[in-house]
């Protein structure tokens, strides 16, 4: 296999609400509607279809900047220990980060308007078709992939076969990069969890288990504490109940989990601000009763006799 990528750790062993944001970076098209995106065939350039950079680090401390910034303006005041919202991001600020990724007919395509979906789909086509051939070039422009992906799935224009298409791509990379041997960090799951979250809410059952699929993909290739807090910051975001009821389910069965491991480590999870952090937010927004019992029902095998 290649080089890995800076920034990657390696592995051990529909009626749903938008996320918050400031009115300044709503989702909005790079281009005007009904303006062709199309390159013609002599004018395509002969750049790789996904473009080997050493971006990545500087694009995640862009993209914690950014968060940082939208905070403020939002004027959220967090305390301590608390476990943070996460914000989305509008289209235009990853077309920033596209060219040193990806091909400017790639560009074209992922950039298209929201109701130019067929483009979508012919840019997931056209990456797939590319990692069949290099998969370890993933590496190098997952996180852009990851970020891209979220922001269509959040769109409230993207029809449901394209919500399906889409969350599989993003287990088709997970997959990928779990036989590489690669673990995502924050900055990628904080972009992509929120939305697999949301559209498990979808009223469609087809997307609401291609969503479900991506996100058992996700938590393939991340740490597990990092996944508890991504995980239990999505009961702040403004989702349905349904939406809600499974990542509090989600949750319950990763504290589960962590505790049924073996003592030493038992103990050590036992008493890291992350479980603390995680039953607080749990308790302040009252999730629905039979998942509170569980909650509770697990905390009193955790710290019972």
């Amino acid at each position: 296999m290649g080089r890995k990528p800076l920034g990657f750790e390696d592995s051990a062993s529909d009626g749903s609400a938008k996320r918050r944001r400031p009115i300044s970076v709503r989702v909005t098209p790079v281009t005007k509607p009904g303006t062709s995106q199309e390159t013609p065939r002599s004018g395509r350039d002969k750049s790789p279809m996904l473009k080997q950079n050493a971006g990545r680090d500087s694009r995640e401390k862009k993209y914690n900047k950014k968060r940082v910034k939208l905070l403020e303006e939002l004027a959220i005041s967090e305390p301590v220990g608390e476990i943070p919202p996460i914000i989305g991001e509008s289209l235009e600020d990853i077309a920033e980060d596209l060219p040193e990724c990806c091909s400017r007919e790639l560009i074209e395509k992922l950039t298209a308007p929201a109701n130019r979906f067929r483009m979508h789909v012919e840019a997931i086509e056209l990456v797939a078709s590319e990692l069949d051939k290099n998969p370890d070039t993933l590496g190098f422009v997952a996180d852009v992939l990851f970020r891209w992906a979220a922001c269509r799935i959040e769109d409230s224009k993207t029809p449901p076969t394209v919500l399906v298409k889409l969350a599989t791509f993003v287990s088709s990379m997970c997959e990928i990069l779990m036989s590489s041997g690669i673990k995502i960090t924050e900055y990628e799951a904080s972009a992509v969890i929120p939305p697999l979250v949301e559209k498990c809410g979808s009223n469609r059952e087809t997307v609401r288990e291609a969503m479900r699929a991506a996100l058992l993909s996700v938590a393939d290739i991340i740490q597990e504490d990092v996944l508890l807090i991504m995980y239990t910051s999505c009961l702040r975001q403004p989702m349905s109940e349904r939406a809600h009821n499974e990542i509090s389910v989600e949750i319950c069965q990763l504290i589960d989990k962590r505790c049924n491991a073996g003592a030493g480590f038992r103990r050590e999870f036992c008493l890291s601000s992350v479980l603390l952090r995680v039953v607080r937010m749990m308790v302040l927004v009252v999730p629905p009763q039979p998942v509170l019992k569980g909650l509770m029902s697990t905390l009193a095998t955790i710290y019972g006799p």
